[in-house]
């Protein structure tokens, strides 16, 4: 027989870093009194026959705190074009702390950092490092009372522009393909794929070696930023000749 569908529901009350089970129910919804001291975060997925769906999150404003005005990136476009994460919000009267909260451009979460002030000033190693690292990333701001819980959020939203679009590939005589950077260039290298993607490798400048009798007759290319590929661009030589 086929196992039902059914719904599994975990809570956190440190920001989504570590989850509990809160219950579960034949129906996408449910019902829990009282409220998990603390709570800040729930989380649903949907399973069946011992197989279970993605989780679903979403941050619970649980205390009276007001969402921060303000949120905003202190120079505007910076993380787009230093890849440095620099925001800033106005503060919220009676809060303790402050959480960010990042998400992918799925809405997955995929990190959290707590700050005494509204602000963070990240490079990239250290966006890294906090493994929020991510080309289109968004941020949820939210202030913490002196328990711990979290008032409403100001979401910001951000962009890094990915890396040119490789153009004008060209073959020479001696075997080596060479290509232009696209617009807006790249400045971190090339990811090179061959063997219909089963063969990659990264090279620094926009040129790579391709022999005749040992090579397949296609590659594939992107431009590399701090985030990974860019958009990829192939090329087809006929090499039999």
């Amino acid at each position: 027989d086929v196992e039902a569908l059914e719904f599994l529901f975990e809570y956190s009350t440190d920001g989504g870093l570590v989850w509990q089970p809160l219950g579960s129910s034949p129906d996408p919804s449910l019902t829990v009194s009282p409220t998990p001291a603390g709570l800040t975060d729930v989380r649903a997925a949907a399973t069946r026959d011992g197989l279970r769906g993605a989780w679903i999150s979403e941050s619970v404003a649980g205390g009276s705190l007001t969402a921060p005005t303000g949120f905003a990136e202190v120079t505007p476009g910076l993380f787009s074009s230093g890849t440095r994460l620099h925001v800033t919000a106005d503060p919220v009267a009676g809060a303790a702390s402050y959480r960010f909260e990042f998400r992918d451009a799925s809405a997955g979460i995929i990190g959290f950092l707590f700050r005494a002030a509204p602000e963070i000033d990240l490079t990239i190693d250290e966006l890294v490092a906090a493994g929020v690292a991510a080309r289109d990333t968004v941020i949820r701001l939210a202030a913490l009372d002196t328990t711990g819980a979290p008032g409403a959020e100001a979401e910001l939203a951000l962009s890094a522009v990915a890396p040119g679009k490789p153009v004008n590939f060209r073959l020479s005589n001696g075997g080596l393909v060479r290509w232009d950077e696209g617009t807006p260039p790249q400045t971190r290298g090339w990811q090179v794929w061959w063997d219909d993607g089963a063969s990659t490798k990264v090279v620094e400048t926009a040129a790579f070696p391709i022999d005749k009798h040992g090579w397949p007759d296609r590659l594939d290319v992107a431009g590399l930023d701090v985030f990974g590929p860019g958009v990829i661009a192939g090329v087809a030589f006929n090499l039999d000749g």
